[in-house]
């Protein structure tokens, strides 16, 4: 948002250059994160929506790291008569070190100050806006509604948000328990920061780190993918319906299949094929390299090469969490191939 960049005495590319050169990495298959931060001076409920929707017509296919704002000595944010100017409200938290060594109750701990609120984004709303970022990053960076969202997109013109904000509004049918229970974890956490606890998850099962709070919720549905989509295929279903969009059956159902399929289970074993009745194999390795095609009933088998994995979960989240964001390896390879009878 050019006002805040403007309160922070920074300049960043032009989002035309930063489109320009995504769709060029894109097609070379490299991976990009883009960063954002939450709560610096200027910023309101609705700069922050749309900045995050217009990062994502950007053509970024990769990361969208989001962070609150850290308040560090010797900068603008520290100064008192920068934060009067604002109205910033800092909160001193424990210090948890995303992907650090988690600490016990008896070690020596750190503290952070972070922003929670200011004259244009007051910390009730800055509180709403951390919890969508954390779902945006649940579903889209850690690619677990990745492909849903961009279908819904150019296909029908839904805005990424719009899909992301139904699920924080609870607006979804009663039966999605998974992201229910997501949402509600979110709110807990959130409470907890604003008490002054840290921002980062201990897992234990899968290793004695901290974890980003969109990374818990992916290691929790990793021992339950089939039910998460499931329910993922009911709340399209709903959306669809109540936003008065006509959409095939079989194409809204293969749909969730593609994006299940291309998800790394906890414990998964072999190697997995599917024929698609729609081309959607092709349709989305397109859109992935900035090449967009039509979506047409175009029959095409697919195949996912799975890694063999044993069950040890510090295993898994080392390999496709931990390695494999910032790499797109949290993607299950595949190949297809055209049915020609």
């Amino acid at each position: 948002d050019p006002v805040v960049l403007r309160n922070i005495g920074r300049q960043n590319i032009k989002l035309s250059t930063y489109s320009s050169l995504l769709k060029k990495f894109n097609q070379e298959n490299m991976p990009v994160y883009t960063e954002l931060i939450l709560g610096l001076p200027g910023e309101d409920l609705n700069s922050w929506i749309i900045g995050i929707e217009k990062i994502f017509e950007s053509e970024l296919k990769g990361q969208l790291y989001i962070y609150p704002c850290e308040v560090y000595p010797n900068t603008k944010l520290s100064d008192k008569a920068f934060q009067k100017q604002f109205n910033i409200v800092t909160k001193k938290i424990i210090l948890t070190e995303t992907h650090g060594s988690a600490k016990e109750a008896k070690d020596t701990h750190e503290f952070q100050d972070i922003v929670i609120g200011s004259a244009s984004m007051p910390t009730e709303h800055w509180r709403r806006m951390m919890i969508f970022s954390w779902m945006t990053m649940f579903l889209f960076s850690l690619k677990t509604a990745f492909f849903i969202l961009f279908y819904m997109k150019y296909r029908f013109g839904i805005k990424f948000i719009s899909l992301i904000e139904y699920i924080c509004r609870k607006d979804m049918p009663k039966s999605c328990f998974t992201l229910r229970e997501e949402l509600a974890f979110y709110e807990t956490h959130i409470n907890n920061i604003l008490k002054g606890q840290g921002r980062c998850i201990i897992m234990r099962p899968f290793g004695d780190i901290y974890w980003d709070a969109e990374e818990a919720s992916y290691l929790r549905i990793s021992q339950k993918m089939d039910t998460f989509y499931d329910e993922m295929l009911v709340l399209l279903k709903t959306f669809c319906r109540e936003n008065s969009i006509s959409v095939d059956k079989l194409e809204l159902s293969e749909l969730v299949s593609y994006q299940r399929m291309r998800m790394s289970d906890y414990g998964c074993r072999g190697k997995l094929k599917k024929r698609f009745q729609f081309n959607f194999p092709e349709y989305f390795e397109s859109s992935l390299q900035s090449r967009p095609i039509k979506l047409q009933r175009r029959s095409q088998i697919m195949e996912v090469l799975r890694k063999v994995r044993n069950h040890d979960k510090k295993v898994f989240a080392r390999e496709v969490l931990l390695w494999g964001r910032k790499s797109n390896r949290i993607l299950s390879d595949v190949l297809w191939h055209n049915v020609t009878n």
